[in-house]
């Protein structure tokens, strides 16, 4: 945003896969960024996956999280509240 050629009031992120996830904690990260178009991002929206029974590849960790440490879901909600706050910091977008 420090680029001479760069509108640093009108800077935007977009991606695909894992770059729309990157898209959207780019802007979690970076109030400067005023929009944000990601595209199917990964590694978003973890209980909609888990709901979905879709913890698989890149989400695999969920099943192995729960198996490992917290076996009779007693925590999961706050699992899904803590690994959501990006995803409801970026609201305000």
């Amino acid at each position: 945003m420090d680029m001479p050629e760069v509108d640093a009031n009108r800077v935007g992120a977009i991606g695909g896969s894992q770059g729309g996830g990157l898209a959207l904690a780019c802007a979690a990260l970076e109030p400067r960024i005023n929009r944000v178009a990601p595209v199917y991002p990964i590694l978003c929206d973890y209980q909609r996956v888990w709901e979905m029974d879709q913890a698989k590849d890149a989400y695999l960790e969920l099943r192995t999280y729960f198996r490992n440490f917290d076996r009779q879901h007693i925590q999961e909600e706050e699992i899904f509240t803590r690994l959501t706050r990006y995803e409801l910091k970026m609201e305000k977008h």
